[in-house]
């Protein structure tokens, strides 16, 4: 490696963790079985949960009492690097504070830092259990954590999402519920439009329909979060086949964000009279329906903040932590600054060792004595 020299401790884990190419999951199996390598060689049980897809997903975990009270999750896949990257996008570079690499920010920092501070804990003076969760396809669909929750039952622990915030605690994030709506029209020729069901207009009468009555139907008001209301957006449009040609089918995705839990059926219903009270020909497909995410273990929290000396925050985002089930209590903390997603991602080298200096007092204090 061009500077690897520069590197030490817990950087050199994230070198290792950046040379693995997992855009759209590449490496997916040589990233999960180094890290479980390094977990089972630290004393964890490491179990592989293989997908008909041939990725896996991760679970290594040090119980005590027979339970794990503390899972430390992240996903490994990140986005392709694209264009305008100023150095290799597999190899860390260390410039100044500065470490580049694809993923170095979203989210491999966060991963090779709780790494880091689990090689250091002392297993034999555990009094709470420490688990890690590791998953696949999270920048697309979400399919790995989909598939994790089904197999693996994570009930009544702490799990800390080590996602790049920038050392800043987010314990509330939206609920996102996103829908693919099939219009079928008829199809005519093009100079005789009234013999056909044109699918476009339908599927812009609806999104008209839907965009005027949205707002008078999510009006719910969430002061925890940046955006305090539902947000509705329209993000695909695919219909037609020929500029001659009345097109006989239209595909939509949209989606909205959630405030309170009771939107997500809420919304449904409303898309569902809409179609049905312009009589309009259609079928519907949830491809993602989560309520928010709300933290509501306020002795955590407080515990949360004082040892980050910041306020828990909420985000207009979500995250995997959606999908875990309510009874357990979600924080996303990790390094940063985020500039995920953009050519020489990078993170700070001094937020690295500030978020290990974090995990290790949340784990001293949840897994070491009772949480005051």
């Amino acid at each position: 490696m061009e500077n690897y020299k520069k590197l030490v401790g817990t950087e050199k884990i994230l070198a290792k963790l950046v040379s693995f190419n997992t855009t759209n999951d590449l490496e997916n199996k040589k990233i999960m079985f180094w890290v479980g390598k390094f977990l089972k060689n630290n004393g964890f049980q490491v179990k592989y949960f293989s997908e008909k897809n041939g990725k896996v997903n991760l679970c290594a975990e040090y119980k005590v009492s027979g339970k794990v009270d503390l899972y430390f999750s992240g996903h490994t896949d990140t986005v392709p690097a694209g264009e305008n990257w100023k150095s290799n996008p597999y190899k860390l570079i260390k410039k100044g504070d500065e470490l580049f690499g694809l993923g170095s920010c979203d989210m491999k920092s966060g991963i090779a830092s709780f790494l880091s501070v689990l090689e250091k804990v002392d297993f034999k003076k555990l009094r709470k259990g420490l688990g890690v969760i590791l998953t696949y396809d999270e920048e697309k669909e979400f399919f790995g954590i989909k598939s994790f929750i089904k197999n693996k039952k994570i009930e009544k622990a702490v799990v800390i999402i080590a996602e790049p915030t920038n050392l800043i605690p987010i314990a509330f994030t939206k609920g996102p519920v996103a829908l693919r709506i099939e219009f079928l029209g008829k199809a005519a020729h093009g100079s005789c439009p009234e013999k056909g069901i044109n699918a476009i207009l339908m599927a812009t009468r609806f999104i008209t329909d839907l965009a005027n009555n949205f707002r008078k139907e999510f009006s719910e008001y969430n002061k925890l979060f940046p955006n305090p209301l539902a947000t509705l957006n329209i993000g695909k449009i695919a219909g037609g086949d020929a500029i001659n040609k009345v097109p006989s089918r239209c595909v939509l995705d949209l989606e909205i964000r959630t405030v309170e839990k009771e939107q997500v059926k809420k919304f449904i219903s409303l898309v569902k009279k809409i179609i049905e009270k312009n009589k309009m020909k259609a079928r519907m497909f949830a491809k993602l329906k989560l309520p928010p995410m709300i933290n509501a273990n306020k002795k955590f929290i407080n515990l949360v903040e004082k040892i980050t000396g910041k306020k828990t925050r909420a985000a207009n985002y979500a995250t995997e932590g959606s999908f875990f089930p309510r009874n357990n209590s979600i924080v996303i903390l990790g390094p940063g600054p985020d500039n995920a997603h953009i050519a020489n991602e990078f993170v700070s080298a001094k937020s690295l060792q500030k978020i290990q200096e974090i995990y290790s007092k949340l784990i001293k204090n949840i897994c070491f004595k009772k949480i005051t």
